[in-house]
């Protein structure tokens, strides 16, 4: 920027000289005063500047000018300022300074421009002709700040002078920089004295003379921490440089340092320097040594005969400065040492320099003494001191014979053992450990030697393994094998030296297994037989043996099911085959069978036998017309040929059973019929097998009716004779008028339902009903069309919208008739729109109608004023008591048999408290004769689902359209779901499921807690009271469980109840307990029931199973389609009676290949089970009825051998109490909702407790205790009365609790109880274990699941989990484990369907008397199970870890701590035991992790 400073001339004078000078005529013309003014003043300036002229020439190029002024110009040339000042920034070149500009009034002469002084070493250059100023070399601010110069113009002899004044500016171009690149200071280690100090200052200097003051110091380097100040141990001053130490410094390793290397660096905005300071710290002695590892390892020989031999070198290390006196000069000495007892001389010696430790003594023992342990001292010079402790490894010599453990080993051996597989261990007592094992078997010492070798193994024990078949059924192996083996320990010398050689006995029993099929004494049979043989003819024997067993092996006959897909056939217990229904040539000709021998063996095993019957023919079925069946004739039309019709004979016709036919109408036609057709054979027909030939006699009515029916009878060769019913069908012809008409459609759909639907077609009188492409449909006049509704003009159909909301919507259409000429006859049409819910889908109910078409359904009955549907629903409404619904009619003929003509399917629904399928079942024969529909059958525990297309118009609906009146319903239709059909509950949030994955599956309250309070999910009863989380009920007095089901039920002796179906499974587990004095009796019964079969018609045969007391022993009747199986007691010593007036459990499982019912899970001694074999097969146990519970609703009038059945059922009825009913883990309800009859809810003073005089009080139960009864307290109850609640204790991470027992549990069973809470998924809850932890029963918490491991020696390891449902909600959950040998049951609170599990019963009666010896000391952990090393604690498995809180709570009457016992764990446990009653003990274990915590539902918030 340039800088000018004013003449003494003014502009205006300036103006002014110059309008004078250049333009005098015109402008002094105008203003002749001014000019003279101007000229006048110009003149008087003029003087003055020539006085001065010669002033410039006294003053030296290039010297500093002060005074412009005393330069003197000729003429009236002048620079527009006499001075110019003008900055620039240094070290910048070229650069225009600024552009000069002169003047004169008085010449027109170009101006040229000079330096007349300051421009010294061409630093500026002015351009002659511009005025240009122009810098040419950078210029340095460091050097000159101010440069002057004189500049002159000259025009013609006119010469004018100014003065130029350069500034340079300062610009940042020096780096700072420091006298020294290296600082060092000396400090004290660890002197902590007037902190923080100053301990050096750094100075820097900067060129820059803007820069001054401006420095800023900082610091990086060891010990500097810029991210936490506790840290850092120095710290400099910005400004000043002053270094400073914050806090004292260790010299020493591993964190201290000899030297503390700092990097100081200045700045002075843009450029950087750096100097390195080194802190030296001075040694003190203040580390004592130590030795890197506090354990040392070393080894010495064994037997080493001359003492001084070095077992190791031990070296310590010390931090300190070695360099610095003797702060880190080390000695080394044995402070403990192991004496020699004999001698009483230390065994081991340490060269205090070198730290060389070896052996003062010689001739060290191994097998004495394996181990030494010393404890070495190293020392500083200063005293300080470091021990180390040294191991001892005494090196082992082969120097020891071994010995077998046993002098003869006893070992039994299953026959069907793979060849090279290890039978046993022979295990060695030799304590050295450089042995070389071989084994051998001697050659000749015992029978059966060559069958065997003797390896051997990783463990250092001989292998016994099998080299060759093994034959229990070989009488001489039967016997068994005995033989003698050696063992050498060193292999190099073999079997010369005896000193290192050693011999035993093994004997080996053989085990018989299941090795070997049944033996079949015929294989194949030929049988021919006539299609009237009589039911339950024998066909054939079929004997098997079994070679296992010792030949004793029972062996069972069965028939492969899809081999006899219709259950023609049945065999029994000795192999006889016989007939078990009438055969039928037509239906099939030839059949081949199988028949299954199986044994008793697990997994059973099964021989096949073939039976191949041919069935001959009888004369046994009549002519019957082939086609057609409907004949067409044309109304009004004269007499014709109506049709032929051709006939046909299921029967052989090459046995005469056949053609020639005869045809006649029946003599009892109907005299119209005789007068208008003429029915005649022509023999010739058809190829000569004759036909039927219909002729009409006259012109026929449609209106006056629609069909004809021709009964004929039809004969055969051999004179068999039936009756066939022809329709002929009168063809209608547009010959009547139409008439106006109303219609009413009703609409069922949906609620979420938005396609378009159906509705049918719009309806007008008319006797002609084949006249719809003669007709065209319209709105009615001055009506534009309905918004929801669509017409098809051209057929009349109708389609609503799928947003319709519900509601009445009158329509109104008009109807042409071309042919009649008709046009604009009124139709009207009447629409009701309902929406259910889907939820209503689970609780259909089908009931099958024989007696009417679905068309006829809904026709009113001209005498009723109503249609046969409306009678129907109101039938089923009185017998439910409740409103009933249709919520479907299946728009299609559903015959319920082949031979019905006709049939419907209509689904109810009603809010029922009784289910409404067993109310209707129950009911039937009732509800057809009040409403004159008959219902063939009522569908039971059916699975329902929504049918149809859900992206076509009317897919998902049926429309029944009959003329005046129209119905739309749902499309439903029955699913095969098999076991996943039935759900936990209807009233419950979820039905049960398994999903892979954790946060899929439902948490208990969702499957086992109802969704809402409405409708009320209660049971009997109970009051539903709204939650937070999930409603709950509240459930009357002898009612249990989320939803209050009553688990009890007595029966008077002569009557009934009804339970839920039994599931579509393909294994079935049915417990019931019960109580009773009468020996026979009927306890379940899932089956065909007689009432549903139509007279004349046969049986359907459906499976069954029943389960009875005869003789107060159970007995049980199996059929799955296979031959019946029945178990039944004939040795009356085998099971005992149960019919002595105390309670009894009874399990019946039909699963895993066979079939077996367990008395009182075998624990009172003897024999206690009857058991028979299934074949392999994946066929579900099917019956589409309810469970009868005590007895029969109606009774089998049909004899036994009508269903192929082995025996007749008993038809006497229960007498007692039957409660805790279980089908496959679900517990049924016997309340209020079952239906039956002289049977009540609950048994009232019938549980054990009460029956023997102890009731139990309020917050106890009466429980099973050791083969006797006895009050307990409820879970969370304690005190000797029960009242007082539990106080539970915590668990931190890696805790546990060790219980010790005051008595030994019973080794057959065990129980345990326990009661928690926890968000955690993962870790243990409990676990007992034997001795050594050999067997073990451990509850764990799995990916939130609750579930059982087991292990039995010698049985394989078993999981058992409840792994439908997550068990970690942070809610209470009492857990119970009831052991009875291998078999458990696992249940959850109140062990209903997803909340109970069950492993499947053993295979033997020794397997419910597996023992499992609990530990009394060291076998009953709480939480997680600890390691230990020695004495040492060294780790916790299976803990929990991130909970919040945990409470576990461990009840058994046998679990009492022995006096003084107390808690133990590791950390932050707080453990804390309890006494909560006599004779019993609970423990309470609580844990809180403060990491999170629950919110209000249950989960976490953080």
């Amino acid at each position: 920027m340039v800088h000018q400073r004013s003449p003494g001339v003014s502009t205006t004078g300036r103006r002014w000289a110059a309008c004078c000078g250049r333009r005098q005529a015109a402008c002094c013309g105008r203003r002749q005063a001014a000019c003279s003014w101007w000229a006048a003043w110009s003149r008087r300036v003029i003087a003055v500047m020539a006085v001065n002229v010669l002033m410039p020439l006294l003053i030296p190029l290039g010297e500093q000018i002060t005074n412009v002024t005393q330069l003197t110009g000729v003429g009236n040339l002048a620079f527009s300022q006499p001075s110019y000042q003008v900055f620039v920034k240094e070290n910048t070149a070229p650069v225009l300074l600024l552009t000069l500009h002169a003047a004169s009034n008085t010449t027109s002469v170009g101006v040229v421009y000079g330096v007349v002084a300051g421009a010294a070493g061409g630093l500026f250059t002015v351009g002659g002709y511009t005025g240009q100023v122009t810098l040419t070399t950078p210029l340095d601010y460091e050097t000159k700040h101010t440069y002057e110069m004189i500049v002159s113009a000259q025009a013609g002899e006119e010469r004018a002078f100014a003065r130029v004044l350069v500034r340079v500016r300062d610009v940042n171009d020096l780096t700072p920089s420091f006298s020294r690149p290296l600082v060092e200071t000396q400090i004290t280690e660890e002197d902590d004295r007037h902190l923080p100090k100053p301990i050096l200052q750094v100075s820097a200097t900067d060129g820059d003379a803007s820069d001054a003051g401006r420095l800023i110091y900082t610091l990086t380097g060891d010990g500097v921490d810029t991210t936490n100040d506790t840290n850092t141990s120095f710290s400099i001053s910005r400004s000043s440089g002053h270094l400073h130490l914050l806090q004292p410094l260790d010299r020493d390793a591993p964190t201290g340092r000899a030297c503390w290397e700092l990097k100081i660096t200045v700045t002075d905005g843009l450029h950087t320097a750096t100097t390195n300071v080194h802190v030296n710290v001075k040694d003190i002695n203040d580390n004592a040594p130590f030795f890197p590892n506090l354990t040392i390892n070393a080894t010495v020989p064994e037997n080493d005969r001359a003492a001084g031999t070095e077992v190791t070198r031990v070296e310590a290390t010390d931090y300190d400065d070695p360099l610095e006196g003797t702060n880190a000069v080390l000695t080394y000495s044995v402070e403990k040492n192991v004496i020699d007892e004999h001698t009483g001389q230390p065994i081991f010696t340490i060269d205090a320099h070198t730290g060389r430790i070896s052996t003062a003594l010689c001739c060290l023992d191994r097998e004495r003494t394996p181990f030494y342990a010393i404890q070495v001292v190293a020392s500083d010079g200063g005293g300080l001191k470091g021990t180390g402790t040294v191991l001892v490894t005494v090196g082992d010599e082969n120097d020891v014979s071994p010995k077998f453990s046993r002098p003869e080993w006893l070992l039994t051996v299953h026959e069907s053992v793979h060849l090279n597989t290890t039978l046993a261990f022979l295990t060695l007592d030799d304590p050295d450990i450089t042995n070389n094992f071989v084994f051998r078997i001697l050659a000749d010492s015992g029978y059966g030697w060559e069958r065997f070798r003797l390896v051997g193994s990783d463990q250092g024990s001989g292998a016994l393994q099998a080299v060759k078949s093994l034959d229990y059924e070989d009488p001489i192996q039967r016997q068994g094998f005995r033989f003698k083996v050696q063992v050498s320990d060193k292999a190099a010398g073999r079997w010369e030296e005896e000193e290192h050689m050693d011999t035993t006995w093994v004997v080996v029993a053989l085990l018989d297994d299941n090795d070997n099929a049944p033996d079949l004494s015929t294989h194949t049979s030929h049988l021919t037989l006539s299609e009237d043989t009589p039911i339950g003819h024998s066909l054939a024997t079929f004997t098997a043996t079994d070679k296992d067993q010792e030949g004793k092996d029972e062996v069972r006959y069965t028939i492969d099911p899809s081999s006899d897909p219709f259950r023609l056939f049945a065999v029994d217990s000795t192999g006889q085959v016989h007939l078990r229904r009438q055969l039928d040539r037509e239906a099939a000709e030839r059949h081949v069978v199988h028949i299954l021998a199986v044994d008793s063996g697990v997994p059973a095993r099964t021989s096949t036998a073939t039976l191949l019957l041919t069935v001959t023919d009888v004369n046994d079925n009549a002519p019957n017309v082939a086609n057609p069946n409907t004949l067409y004739v044309l109304e009004n039309s004269g007499p014709r040929h109506v049709g032929d019709l051709k006939l046909d004979d299921a029967d052989d016709w090459s046995l005469g059973h056949g053609p020639p036919f005869t045809v006649k109408l029946a003599d009892d036609a109907p005299a119209t019929i005789k007068e208008t057709f003429a029915v005649d054979f022509d023999e010739k027909g058809d190829e000569g097998r004759g036909v039927v030939v219909v002729t009409s006699l006259g012109p026929l009515d449609r209106e006056e009716a629609v069909t004809r029916f021709l009964p004929l009878v039809l004969g055969d060769a051999r004179s068999l004779i039936a009756t066939a019913t022809i329709t002929v069908t009168v063809a209608d012809l547009n010959d009547n008028p139409m008439r106006p008409a109303n219609k009413t459609v009703s609409v069922t759909r949906f609620r979420d339902e938005d396609m378009p639907i159906p509705v049918g077609r719009v309806y007008v009188e008319d006797e002609d009903d084949w006249d719809a492409k003669d007709k065209t449909w319209a709105w009615a006049q001055g009506e534009p069309g309905h918004p929801l509704f669509t017409l098809d003009a051209h057929s009349g159909y109708v389609t609503m919208g799928g947003h319709a909301p519900d509601g009445r919507y009158e329509l109104g259409f008009v109807v042409s008739d071309s042919i009649q000429g008709q046009s604009g006859v009124a139709a009207n049409v009447t629409v009701t729109v309902t929406s259910v819910g889907r939820d209503v889908v689970p609780c259909a109910v089908p009931a099958y109608v024989t007696s009417h078409d679905p068309r006829a359904l809904i026709t009113t009955r001209q005498h009723e004023g109503k249609t046969p549907l409306e009678a129907l629903t109101a039938a089923v409404k009185r017998v439910a008591g409740v409103g009933v619904s249709v919520l479907s009619l299946e728009g299609r003929v559903v015959p319920p048999t082949s031979s019905s003509r006709e049939g419907a399917r209509v689904w109810f629904t009603a809010s029922s408290r009784q289910p409404l399928d067993q109310l209707l079942l129950l009911h039937r024969r009732q509800i057809s004769s009040d409403s004159g529909v008959n219902v063939s059958n009522v569908g039971v525990g059916v699975c329902v689902g929504v049918g149809g297309g859900e992206h076509s118009v009317g897919g998902s609906v049926w429309v029944v359209d009959a003329n005046r009146t129209a119905l739309v319903t749902p499309r439903l239709q029955l699913s095969d779901s098999g076991c996943s059909c039935h759900t936990y509950h209807p009233h419950l949030t979820h039905p049960r499921q398994v999903t892979p994955s954790a946060a899929a599956q439902p948490s208990a309250a969702a499957v086992t807690q109802p969704a809402s309070c409405h409708p009320n999910p209660c049971l009997n009863g109970g009051r539903c009271i709204a939650h937070t989380r999930h409603p709950r009920c509240v459930c009357p007095q002898d009612t249990s469980g989320s939803v209050c089901k009553q688990l009890s039920r007595f029966f008077r002796g002569n009557g009934w109840a009804w339970a839920a179906p039994i599931p579509a499974c393909t294994q079935l587990h049915v417990t019931l307990e019960l109580r009773t004095t009468r020996q026979d009796c009927l306890l379940l019964y899932a089956g065909p029931a007689d009432d549903l079969t139509q007279p004349g018609a046969p049986l359907v045969q459906e499976d069954v199973v029943s389960l009875e007391l005869v003789s107060g022993r159970p007995r049980v009747l199996v059929d799955l389609g296979t031959s019946p199986i029945l178990l039944d007691p004939t040795h009356a010593s085998l099971v005992p009676s149960l019919a002595d007036g105390r309670w009894h459990r009874l399990d019946l499982i039909v699963a895993l290949q066979k079939v077996e019912v367990i008395v009182d899970r075998c624990q009172e001694g003897g024999e206690c089970r009857l058991a028979a074999p299934l074949p392999p097969q994946d066929q579900a146990l099917s019956v589409a009825a309810p469970l009868q519970v005590g007895g029969l609703a109606h009774a089998l009038p049909h004899h036994h051998h009508h269903h192929g059945w082995p025996t007749q059922l008993s038809q006497q009825h229960f007498h007692g109490c039957i409660r805790n009913l279980r089908v496959n883990g679900e517990l049924r309800d016997l309340g209020e909702a079952v239906l039956g009859e002289d049977s009540w809810p609950g048994c009232p003073g019938q549980d054990p407790c009460s029956l023997a005089g102890q009731p139990c009080p309020h917050h106890t139960m009466c429980v099973d205790v050791e083969r006797g009864w006895g009050c307990e307290c409820e879970p969370g109850r304690g005190g000797a009365d029960c009242t007082a609640s539990t106080h539970p204790a915590s668990f931190s991470s890696s805790s546990y609790v060790k219980v010790a027992l005051s008595l030994a549990p019973a080794p057959n069973t065990t129980s345990i109880q326990l009661r928690y809470r926890t968000w955690e998924e993962w870790g243990q809850l409990i676990a007992v274990t034997s001795q050594h932890g050999r067997d073990l029963a451990a509850l764990h918490l799995v990916d939130g699941h609750v579930c059982l491991k087991m292990l039995l020696h010698p049985t394989a390891l078993v999981h058992l989990c409840l792994s439908q449902v997550l068990l970690t909600d942070g809610e209470w959950h009492t857990v119970y484990v009831r052991r009875y040998g291998q078999w458990v049951e696992l249940q959850v609170d109140e062990g209903d369907g997803p909340l109970y599990n069950a492993t499947p019963t053993p295979a033997t009666l020794q397997g419910w008397s597996t023992p499992l010896l609990i530990d009394r000391q060291e076998g009953v952990h709480v939480g997680g199970s600890p390691e230990y090393v020695g004495v040492s604690l060294y780790t916790v498995h299976h803990d929990f870890h991130d909970v919040y809180e945990t409470h576990i709570g461990v009840y058994s009457t046998s679990m009492e701590p022995t006096p003084g016992q107390t808690c133990q764990g590791i950390e932050e446990s707080a453990e804390v035991c309890n006494e909560t009653s006599p004779g019993a003990k609970e423990y309470i274990l609580r844990r809180e992790v403060k990491k999170t915590q629950p919110d209000v539902t249950g989960g976490h918030k953080h």
